[in-house]
């Protein structure tokens, strides 16, 4: 299978392995929301090549400000940890205000104050850093400059302490807004490349950035996105197991056929992100239809939008009670007649004709 790569991942479940072979997706999603309820809208997927991590990280930045040049509008993207590093807030300054990152800082990052105005009577280059800060020491070394106000963390309303500091970070050599924030959940810091943000509404953007987790739970367990079987018999086999290091991109004898089977992957997986979009915005739209024609029994009711299963559910009712009118539809009668070859279709149609008994 073409594009397969060695993945890195921690678990608490010791039978899963930290290494093993598999895709590496990335996916952009829009938030929405309708009736109090937070949906990611899927936009854009595609499987990242083995390269170094940091561009795999600035890929999704620049198809974020593709996107956002594209509509025309500024954009926030929000990710996790595994962004916050130079050349992704360099990608988002490359942009000209197109594209705002907000991401969340490690536990071992510093930054520095802005250096104090040169005196005249020193001698020397002048000073490009100020003080150095650790930012998780921050929680306890100035707890009388936090701020507290009331918030929504993931659905819940509580009271959180905040901190907002514009300090210098090495990897961009400039200022970056870290907000520090401690929930009920913990201590978290969070870092923009926007230095005029709301720490509560930078916190609220984060808080949702777990919807697109949901998204991928759908694709995969409720579409079955994930389970494709596309592979070329023109790449050559490689070990589940690699040893010695060995990373490389396995040899292909014909790349274009190669690349036709990577692309059919990428586009399986686009069909059902399609699907799953049509499925929210339904949702979001027609709640009380769906909900009615679905006819299945809630233990516990998500609210004004129904969830993906109702709506799947709802769905597959309204195609089994309209299969003869279908028929007649002019898309379903392409996707018939593009099933067969012509010149096959003939054999095609006698092969599957039922024996007389």
């Amino acid at each position: 299978m073409p594009g397969v790569t060695t993945l890195h991942q921690d678990s608490e479940t010791s039978s899963k392995p930290s290494f093993f072979r598999g895709h590496h997706w990335g996916c952009l999603s829009l938030l929405g929301q309708a009736h109090g309820k937070r949906f990611a809208l899927p936009l854009w997927a595609e499987i990242h090549p083995e390269h170094s991590p940091n561009s795999r990280a600035t890929r999704m930045v620049n198809v974020a400000a593709e996107i956002g040049l594209r509509w025309g509008l500024p954009i926030f993207l929000v990710l996790d940890a595994f962004f916050a590093v130079g050349p992704v807030f360099a990608a988002a300054v490359a942009s000209h205000g197109a594209l705002h990152i907000l991401t969340r800082a490690k536990k071992n990052f510093v930054a520095y104050r802005q250096p104090p105005p040169p005196s005249p009577h020193r001698k020397g280059r002048r000073r490009v850093y100020g003080r150095k800060l650790i930012l998780m020491k921050m929680f306890d070394a100035r707890p009388q400059d936090f701020l507290c106000a009331e918030a929504v963390v993931y659905q819940k309303k509580e009271t959180v302490r905040y901190l907002v500091l514009d300090l210098i970070w090495k990897p961009v050599k400039g200022l970056v807004r870290f907000i520090l924030i401690e929930t009920s959940r913990g201590r978290i810091i969070l870092m923009s490349s926007d230095l005029t943000l709301d720490p509560l509404l930078a916190l609220s953007l984060y808080t949702a950035r777990v919807r697109i987790e949901s998204l991928l739970a759908s694709v995969k367990n409720l579409l079955g996105g994930l389970a494709y079987h596309f592979w070329s018999k023109y790449l050559a086999p490689v070990s589940r197991r690699p040893r010695g290091g060995s990373r490389h991109a396995p040899v292909s004898s014909r790349p274009g056929r190669t690349a036709n089977t990577l692309a059919a992957i990428e586009k399986f997986m686009a069909l059902h992100l399609i699907v799953l979009g049509a499925l929210q915005l339904m949702a979001a739209t027609f709640g009380a239809p769906v909900r009615e024609q679905a006819g299945c029994w809630l233990r516990t009711p998500s609210g004004a939008v129904p969830s993906d299963f109702v709506s799947r559910t709802a769905l597959a009712n309204l195609l089994n009670a309209n299969i003869r009118l279908l028929a007649k539809n002019p898309i379903i009668a392409l996707i018939r007649r593009r099933q067969f070859a012509p010149e096959k279709s003939a054999e095609k149609q006698v092969a599957w004709k039922p024996r007389a008994v």
